[in-house]
C-alpha cells in the first residue's frame, strides 16, 4: 500500500538526508545491504532509498533528543550548584541536592583539646 507523502518540512536537512544515504549507500555495507533488501522486497529504488532516510532522520533525531537532554541536566545542575553558593546559611535552609555526594561523618577528623586525646582517635 503506498501512501501520500508530505513534501513539507526542513529543505536543508531532506538535502542532509539525502546526501547522507547516497553517501552510506555507495561506502557503508550495511547501508548498501538494507537498501539492497528493499529492492528484492519488490520497492522501488524511491521507496528504497525513503526508508532509509527515515532511518537515518530517526537515528538524528534520537542523538538530538540525548544531546538536548544532556543540555538541560548540565544547565540544572549548574543552576543547583550556584543557588547552593549563593544561599544564605541559615538553619535548615540549604538542602543537598540528590545528585551531590553527601558529606560522611565517620572520615571527619575529631578535634579535641590539646590535654584531653583520650579517645584515641587521632593517633596516625
Amino acid at each position: 500500500m503506498r501512501h501520500r507523502l508530505d513534501f513539507r518540512g526542513n529543505r536543508r536537512i531532506n538535502g542532509v538526508l539525502y546526501i547522507t544515504s547516497v553517501t552510506q549507500q555507495r561506502d557503508i555495507v550495511d547501508a548498501r545491504v538494507d537498501i539492497d533488501q528493499k529492492l528484492t522486497d519488490g520497492k522501488t529504488r524511491r521507496e528504497a532509498r525513503r526508508a532509509h532516510k527515515r532511518h537515518l532522520a530517526n537515528r538524528v533525531i534520537r542523538r538530538m533528543w540525548i544531546d538536548e537532554r544532556h543540555r538541560l541536566d548540565t544547565l540544572l545542575i549548574d543552576r543547583l550548584t550556584r543557588e547552593r553558593l549563593t544561599a544564605p546559611l541559615e538553619a535548615g535552609s540549604v538542602r543537598v541536592p540528590a545528585w551531590m555526594p553527601r558529606p560522611d561523618k565517620r572520615h571527619e577528623r575529631v578535634v579535641h583539646s590539646v590535654t584531653d586525646d583520650s579517645c584515641g582517635c587521632n593517633d596516625l
